[in-house]
């Protein structure tokens, strides 16, 4: 049961991770993998959430009706355990799907049903949410002046709270509002709020958004030239981030200027190319609001050039379409069939994957023989509750970026993390090729040790190789940051990258820790010591104890040798003799 758990915890990690990367089928791979596990184990928490990642997984891709399925998933399983909140937020989360494929009653439903909840909890935040999606509904049929009432609502609880993303949520809504009701400039003023609010939070989604709702309200102000600019920036951020129904609105918004002959680059054969590639987006997507309207664009187009024929087929196709989903019954009616065909498709779909996964398991136990040490691993899936151990003799290894708190304050977030991990996978490939077992990382700081859990008599040696050989390759890393990540200037005037080393060898304890997210970790004086060392150096050094340079000499290596750097006082020791290892010169 713990290993499942354990199990269902880091396949799930590691779909949040993929997710967080836009890696959407990884994402949906592990997630489901997650899931199943959590099923099997009776995690109902862990199952909820799995199951309602998966469907913003799926909202990230546009694939709505896959996301629905996850999200009620999500919320049954939260209604037979009570989990309140967790019917609320993804209440919420199954309305703005509906809205998606513009089945507005569902939509409301959902909204009102999370709103109630969350009034009763008084959770602030949401109810903010849920007020603002109700606007979107408003907006959505037209009632623009309800729509304006509820996200000025909405925007007054956010700003009350604070909450940037929910400012920005809402300075965007407000804007659409006002290209509706032909006030451009203002839909102007709060687009761009909303964009710079969307760039200080990072948030790609947002910036794509609202950057093409800003050229489709230069396009109706007529300056079509900023408009191609705006609309061609929001269609490239979308097509990277794989985001099919905003890619789907930017090209039909692009044909829509090429198609304006007041735009001195008026040429109908190009919009035509770019309307047909929306169109086909919606259709494949089932996207039916935005496909009358593609459908629209088009007969228009075809009128404007005289082509009847086509005129005549997307104008129809247009008025059937727009019947469609502005008559509630039929709406309900084609969403309900389109819903249970797709259900069925879905349970058929997880039977295949259900047996994917089970045929995957073995794959999977080897992930987390790889998270801990093979022998702890082992003893924990042997159902060992207690591993503790005293190893008489390890060497342990410290390691820490000289300059961190600086080159923290110059890199953005994303590049920082990049800069790490780029920097702990040099070291885990170097440890690794020693023989040492990588324990840990806290911030900018790296723990190894040889000798443990497996013993080494020779682990002096093999720490100090890895010392060596980690020292020469942080020195002479060079960092190419992708260029996704944005400007790495930064890099320029923080020079060359350094880090101090500690080493110290002695006994220490070993063990587990940890009942469900399991750590193997080594504690005693050893350790205490050796972080000392590394504390208590300088950059670009080796620094190591008398002890530890007692046990490598008796290996008799000719390549290496120790300068002395004499007593220092280190603090909980006090005065010490230490020295620095480097290679030997000739």
């Amino acid at each position: 049961s713990g290993y499942k758990d354990l199990l269902s915890a880091v396949m799930g990690g590691f779909g949040q991770l993929y997710r967080a990367m836009h890696l959407y089928e990884k994402a949906i791979e592990y997630l489901l993998s997650a899931l199943e596990l959590a099923e099997l184990n009776g995690a109902s928490r862990r199952a909820v959430s799995w199951s309602g990642i998966l469907g913003l997984t799926y909202d990230d891709l546009g694939q709505y009706q896959q996301a629905i399925q996850y999200y009620k998933k999500a919320i049954e399983i939260s209604e037979e355990h009570h989990y309140i909140g967790s019917i609320a937020t993804w209440s919420g989360n199954v309305g703005v799907s509906y809205m998606n494929i513009s089945d507005y009653v569902q939509a409301l439903h959902y909204y009102q049903k999370a709103l109630h909840i969350n009034e009763e909890m008084g959770s602030t935040d949401s109810i903010a949410i849920n007020i603002g999606n109700i606007g979107n509904v408003y907006f959505c049929l037209g009632e623009y002046e309800s729509a304006l009432e509820y996200f000025h609502r909405a925007l007054a609880l956010y700003e009350r709270e604070e909450y940037l993303q929910g400012i920005a949520d809402c300075t965007g809504n407000i804007g659409n509002v006002y290209v509706q009701i032909k006030e451009y400039e203002r839909a102007v003023e709060y687009y761009n709020r909303n964009i710079a609010i969307n760039k200080q939070i990072g948030y790609r989604h947002g910036i794509a958004n609202n950057t093409g709702n800003l050229g489709s309200a230069y396009t109706q102000m007529g300056e079509f030239t900023a408009a191609l600019e705006h609309l061609t920036a929001a269609l490239t951020l979308h097509q990277e981030m794989g985001y099919k129904h905003g890619t789907a609105l930017w090209y039909g918004a692009i044909g829509t200027v090429y198609a304006h002959q007041e735009f001195e680059g008026y040429d109908p054969a190009i919009a035509a190319e770019y309307l047909l590639n929306a169109l086909a987006i919606c259709q494949e997507e089932g996207i039916r609001k935005d496909e009358y309207e593609f459908h629209k664009s088009l007969s228009e187009l075809y009128r404007q050039m005289g082509q009847w024929q086509e005129f005549a087929e997307h104008y129809k196709s247009y008025r059937d379409i727009e019947h469609e989903v502005i008559t509630t019954e039929s709406r309900k009616q084609a969403a309900q069939m389109d819903y249970e065909r797709k259900v069925a498709e879905r349970d058929k779909q997880m039977a295949i994957e259900r047996a994917e996964t089970r045929a995957r398991l073995d794959e999977q136990e080897k992930l987390i023989l790889n998270i801990l040490p093979h022998s702890i691993a082992e003893r924990l899936l042997r159902k060992e509750t207690l591993i503790v151990d005293q190893y008489e003799g390890v060497s342990i290894l410290f390691m820490d970026l000289v300059n961190f708190t600086r080159i923290a304050t110059l890199a953005p977030p994303k590049q920082l993390i990049y800069l790490l991990n780029t920097i702990f996978s040099t070291a885990d490939t170097i440890t690794r090729h020693h023989g040492l077992e990588k324990i840990k990382t806290i911030g900018d700081a790296y723990m190894a040790v040889a000798g443990a859990p497996r013993e080494q008599h020779d682990h002096a040696r093999r720490a100090a190789g890895a010392a060596l050989d980690l020292l020469e390759s942080i020195n002479h890393l060079k960092i190419d940051m992708p260029e996704e990540l944005g400007d790495a200037s930064w890099l320029t005037t923080i020079g060359a990258l350094q880090v101090r080393i500690g080493l110290h060898c002695g006994p220490a304890i070993g063990g587990v820790i940890g009942d469900t997210k399991y750590t193997f970790d080594l504690w005693g004086d050893t350790v205490n010591t050796a972080a000392r060392m590394e504390s208590h150096g300088e950059a670009g050094k080796i620094h190591v104890t008398a002890e530890f340079m007692n046990a490598l000499s008796l290996l008799s290596l000719p390549s290496l040798q120790f300068v002395e750097r004499g007593g220092i006082d280190i603090k909980g020791k006090g005065m010490m003799k230490t020295y620095y290892l480097q290679k030997a010169t000739l």
